[in-house]
């Protein structure tokens, strides 16, 4: 559902979605699914609103440095190259940071939005007052575009319909025995009691190698749950 939300994997999304048509399948998302990504989305908002308004501080700063709010020059870029290289050594020293290569991706798609921006502006008329003003509204775009597709893939069922189905305790604690804890522990747990209640094959798709993907074989074996990329999701019903 994130993948959908921010618009990565999209190639394979697509394939996915061409596949559920052409073979009339049936696609679920449990509710602890959407209640989990609504509060990554917002989480990942917070991030991104505090390095956007982080860097326009110390900007305003460097051109007040500078006798005045003066149009951009090309060493602004330079310092912005700096400052969101700061911001990637203090992700990377934050260790067993789950999200950390999310709020990476999600921090190189900010930083490539303002360096393109400011671009634009190197040696035109534009103060570093209006190039901040046009850089957060640009940010601003960015979340409601992030909030739409939320809301799209939550009420038009794009790619899944919501559903509520509660966990199965005992297969929660079988699947920490494989080192597979948290909420993504409840997602497998709802979707394997949906495959027990209705008595039908369930695949359980994701973009999360390391905690799922990865450790299909180990899930299958136990709770006799298929779980793979989108990719294969039709080769195994």
């Amino acid at each position: 559902m994130m993948a959908y939300v921010l618009e990565e994997f999209s190639s394979r999304l697509k394939k996915f979605e061409r596949d559920r048509n052409r073979f009339k399948i049936k696609c679920f998302v449990s509710s602890s699914v959407v209640e989990e990504c609504g509060k990554l989305l917002d989480d990942f908002i917070d991030f991104l609103q505090k390095i956007i308004t982080d860097f326009r501080t110390v900007l305003t700063a460097r051109k007040m440095r500078k006798k005045g709010f003066l149009p951009l020059e090309k060493s602004d870029i330079l310092f912005t190259e700096s400052f969101f290289a700061d911001k990637y050594r203090k992700i990377f020293g934050v260790r067993h940071d789950p999200r950390r290569n999310a709020k990476i991706r999600r921090l190189r798609e900010l930083e490539e939005l303002v360096v393109v921006l400011m671009e634009e502006e190197v040696g035109k008329s534009l103060t570093s007052v209006e190039f901040l003003k046009k850089m957060v509204s640009k940010f601003l775009e960015t979340v409601n575009t992030f909030r739409n597709r939320f809301e799209t893939f939550i009420y038009q069922k794009n790619l899944a319909e919501e559903m509520p189905i509660p966990p199965k305790e005992e297969v929660i604690q079988k699947l920490k025995e494989l080192g597979v804890f948290g909420m993504d522990a409840v997602h497998l747990a709802s979707a394997y009691h949906y495959q027990e209640k209705e008595n039908n094959k369930v695949v359980f798709v994701s973009f999360d190698y390391t905690h799922i993907v990865n450790k299909s074989k180990e899930i299958y074996r136990s709770i006799r749950l298929r779980c793979t990329d989108p990719l294969y999701a039709i080769h195994y019903l």
